[in-house]
C-alpha cells in the first residue's frame, strides 16, 4: 500500500493548517476536475485530477466545480484516518463561489431541491465527520488569462488546477467507461427508469408518475 506523505499530516495539524485547492472542467455533457492539497511547501503536496460522477443529464460547470471540493474533503479524511489525527485545520479553496458557499460554507441538511443534492450532501457528510476545522477562500479565476498578472500562491495553483482538469477531460474523451453513479456520502439516491435524480426530487416523480417525463 502507498500512503499518503506524511508532510500534509504535519501540516493539516500545524496552527496554520493545510490548503486545498480546486478547479472544474465541463464541456460537451462531460466533467472533470482537479485538486491539490498542500502544506507551507509544495514537498509531500498531492494532486488529484478526476472525472466528476453522475450521468451526462446532470453535468455542469457547477457540478464540476462541487466534485473538485468532494475529492478534496474525501482526502483530506483520508489523511486523517491514515495518520490518526484527531484536530487540525484545513482552508479549502475554488473560483466557484456558489460552490463553495453551498458544500463548504454551510452545515445542516439540503434541500432535495438545490441543484446538485446528491454531491453537495456527501460533501457535507464527509466535512462534518471530520475531526478537523474548516475554513474556505474563494479565488478570482483565470487570473492568468492577463499575462502582467503577478499570480499569489493561490491564483497560480487555480490556474494549475484548471489547466489540470482540462488534460483529464481531453483525455476522457478517448476513454469508453460508463460514468460512476453512486456517491460515497450521498443520502439514499433516487432513481427513475435508471435516472439517478440529482435535484428537484419532488417534480421529478411528478413528472415521472403523471407521464410527462
Amino acid at each position: 500500500m502507498v500512503y499518503p506523505p506524511k508532510q500534509l499530516s504535519a501540516a493539516i495539524q500545524s496552527p496554520e493548517g493545510a490548503i486545498c485547492i480546486s478547479d472544474g472542467s465541463f464541456k460537451n455533457a462531460r466533467g472533470t476536475a482537479c485538486f491539490t492539497i498542500l502544506g507551507p511547501s509544495e514537498e509531500g503536496s498531492i494532486i488529484c485530477p478526476m472525472i466528476v460522477p453522475g450521468g451526462m443529464e446532470v453535468q455542469n460547470a457547477y457540478r464540476s466545480e462541487l466534485a473538485g471540493l468532494y475529492g478534496a474533503v474525501v482526502m483530506i479524511n483520508v489523511l486523517c484516518k491514515t495518520y490518526n489525527i484527531r484536530s487540525g485545520k484545513v482552508q479549502i479553496c475554488c473560483d466557484g463561489l456558489s460552490a463553495i458557499n453551498k458544500a463548504i460554507g454551510q452545515s445542516g441538511d439540503v434541500d432535495p431541491s438545490m441543484q446538485q443534492f446528491d454531491i453537495v450532501a456527501a460533501i457535507r457528510t464527509w466535512k462534518n465527520k471530520s475531526p478537523i476545522i474548516w475554513t474556505s477562500k474563494h479565488i478570482l479565476g483565470h487570473q492568468d488569462d492577463n499575462p502582467w498578472n503577478v499570480l499569489d500562491r493561490y491564483a497560480f495553483y487555480n490556474c494549475e488546477m484548471d489547466r489540470l482538469a482540462k488534460e483529464r477531460w481531453e483525455r476522457l474523451q478517448h476513454e469508453n467507461q460508463a460514468p460512476q453513479q453512486a456517491i460515497n456520502g450521498e443520502p439514499w439516491p433516487l432513481y427513475i427508469a435508471g435516472t439517478k435524480i440529482s435535484h428537484n426530487f419532488l417534480t421529478a416523480i411528478i413528472e415521472h408518475a403523471s407521464g410527462l417525463k
